[in-house]
């Protein structure tokens, strides 16, 4: 496997694979400040393989590509993942201001219905307030806990 444009990789693991392949990754310090990782198998047959994680250094646009000879099957097929992954800062910048939301939509509630039940003010669009309310408490704490399992970079299994 080799990067292009040719990027410092800073880890190679197999994440998942096919039972009994013999799945190797041949990496070492001189190959992966080259942009490059070896990678061997014992036997794969049709529709066998694995999944390779890689962390680089560079952009997200770098083109990673499987070079070599693969007798009798054909080309490696390459699968693309659309998902963009969040940096660390990013990540709790986000759950900040997620946070955020869930405290004022809080506060807003505990303060309308305070108003409308302990003070009894009389005002016809109250309840529509708390229920508003409500609903944005519960939408912004569903949004904080999706956040919270939320993985970034780097992975850690």
């Amino acid at each position: 496997m080799t990067t292009n444009p040719q990027e410092r990789i800073l880890e190679a693991s197999v994440k998942t694979g096919s039972p009994d392949t013999g799945f190797n990754l041949l990496d070492s310090t001189d190959s992966k400040a080259k942009g490059r990782v070896p990678v061997s198998w014992e036997i794969l047959e049709k529709n066998e393989g694995a999944s390779i994680q890689l962390l680089y250094l560079g952009t997200p646009e770098v083109d990673i590509s499987v070079e070599g000879l693969i007798e009798g099957q054909g080309h490696a097929k390459r699968i693309v993942t659309s998902s963009s992954l969040k940096s660390p800062q990013e990540h709790r910048k986000t759950r900040r201001q997620q946070s955020l939301w869930v405290v004022i939509s809080l506060v807003a509630s505990v303060v309308i219905a305070i108003l409308q039940f302990a003070i009894k003010v009389q005002w016809d669009l109250l309840p529509m307030f708390f229920i508003i309310s409500l609903f944005i408490l519960f939408i912004s704490s569903s949004n904080l806990l999706s956040t919270i399992r939320e993985r970034f970079p780097p992975f850690w299994f």
